[in-house]
Order: C-alpha cells, then structure tokens, then sequence
C-alpha cells in the first residue's frame, strides 16, 4: 500500500490559518496599548504642567512688577563734576515712586541727557529700590558774552549753561563780538570761532596757555587778544595759521615798541603788517617841536 501524499498547507503569505496566535504575540500587543497609554497620559500631564508653569510665571511678573517692594526711593547720580545735580534729580524725580523692575530704563537715559551738562548716560538697576544714573560731562573749552551774559560753550561751539560763581577755577578763552551779529547768525559765528581757536591749540607753541580773548565782530577777521602780548592780531578767517610763524620769529622786536603798536596783522600771506599807533606817533612828533 502506498503512503497518502503529504498536503501542504497553504495559506496567504504563509501564514497558517490553523495555527492559534502565540502567547507572545498577545504579550507584544497590550505592551503597545499600555505604552500608547502611559504616554498620553504623560503628554497630558506635561502640558498641564507647563499650563501652570505659565500662569505661574504670568501672576509672579505681575506680582513683581506690582509690588511696592521695588518702589524707586533713591536716584543716585554719577560722574557729575561741574553740573547742576540738583537739575538732574528734578528731571528724572518722575521716577521716584515706580516700580523699579517695571521701568524703562531707556526712557530715563533720554531724560537724562536733556540736562545741559550731560553729554552721554547710562541707567542700571540696583535692587531693591534705587535707580543708579551715570553720566559724561560735557567739557566747557570756551566762553562766550551773549547779550551781556557770560556763557560756557563745548567744542562745537553749543552752549552748556550761564556762568555762576560756583564756577571756579575755570580758565577759558573769551568768544567776544557776538552783538555785531543777529540772533540767527551767531550760531555760525560761534562755530567759527571755536574752529579757529582748535586750531591755534593744534599749532602748538603754547599759545593756548596766552590766548585770552576771540574777537568775532568784523566778517573779514577774527581779532585775537594774547596774554604776554598788548597788541591785538588780525586773524584770517579762512586760514588763522597764516603767517603765524613769521609773528612768533619776530614777536620779540614788535614787545620792545608795544608802546606804539596798536595791532598786528597777519591776513596777508608773507606779510607781517604792524599798524602804528596814530596818536602814539602824534604825541611822540608833539614832543619832537
């Protein structure tokens, strides 16, 4: 007798259709359904979280930025030499009272700088309640009489503030002449001015230890007075330098007939021109008979 053949089984993609899933198989599936659940789970909970985490942070900014804990009560100012503190601390006072953490720290820098002395600031919190302001001072280099008042002027020529009697100790030279000009037009005098007397301190020789006085009336000349030197000298506006070397070589010889100078001019290029004192020479040709 001949043995049956042996069938195989066939089934889609090999897989038996009488053959029971494995223990294991079943194991693999609630693993996934327990990690899916254990893992929105732990989604839910960590955006909670966060949600809280937000609010939190929300209500402890608006505590902090309500609270009179941090209320300013102190404005310290430094770096304040020769200005007006007491200006200073009106125009910031605004401040006093306000939340220090809460405060625009910018805003009080550009009020700060308003102040005619100030040329930079910068502003910083020191907690819990005092707002530390710290400046530059701008640097008086010239005077100037504008309607018979005494002014400080800075390097360009702009105005700081009147002079005063705390003021001391300030030795600076005199922008004169101003009331020859409009209103309009003094600005640009004064800006003139201040070029020609940068000018004379690059040249050096000390002159700006014996420069005293900037006279800026006539539109053809500056007029400027030395210390060491009773004549004045007539400057040109376009170039103060000319000729000023041929003067300081032959400076000794016009002192010894300071008597009868009454200006030296040095507009002209290769010429020193001394102009006589007219009524000098006439007394001395009265004395002669």
């Amino acid at each position: 007798m001949k043995p049956f053949p042996s069938v195989e089984r066939q089934t889609p993609g090999g897989r038996d259709p009488f053959r029971r899933p494995s223990r294991n198989q079943h194991l693999r599936r609630s693993r996934r359904r327990r990690f899916l659940r254990q893992g929105t789970r732990g989604l839910l909970l960590l955006t909670l979280a966060l949600v809280l985490a937000g609010w939190g942070g929300v209500a402890a900014m608006r505590w902090l930025h309500g609270t009179p804990l941090f209320a300013i009560d102190h404005i310290v100012v430094e770096g304040l030499q020769r200005g007006d503190e007491a200006d200073l601390q009106r125009r910031l006072s605004p401040w006093l009272g306000r939340n220090l953490l809460a405060s625009d720290l910018n805003m009080a820098r550009l009020r700060a700088l308003e102040s005619s002395w100030v040329q930079r600031a910068s502003v910083r919190r020191i907690l819990p309640d005092t707002l530390a302001v710290r400046v530059q001072e701008k640097q008086p280099v010239a005077a100037a009489i504008i309607d018979g008042v005494i002014h400080l002027l800075d390097a360009r020529g702009a105005v700081i503030t009147p002079w005063s009697q705390r003021l001391t100790g300030l030795d600076l030279p005199l922008m004169s002449g101003l009331e020859a000009w409009s209103e309009g037009q003094r600005p640009a005098q004064l800006r003139a001015g201040m070029a020609a007397l940068q000018r004379l301190v690059s040249y050096g020789t000390g002159l700006q230890d014996r420069l005293s006085e900037i006279n800026l009336a006539h539109p053809d000349r500056l007029t400027v007075h030395f210390s060491d030197e009773p004549a004045p000298v007539h400057l040109s506006r376009e170039d103060v330098t000319v000729n000023l070397d041929h003067y300081l070589a032959i400076r000794g010889d016009i002192r010894k007939r300071a008597a009868a100078v009454q200006a030296i001019d040095l507009r002209w290029r290769g010429r020193v021109v001394v102009v006589p004192d007219s009524e000098q020479i006439a007394g001395n040709k009265g004395k002669d008979g």
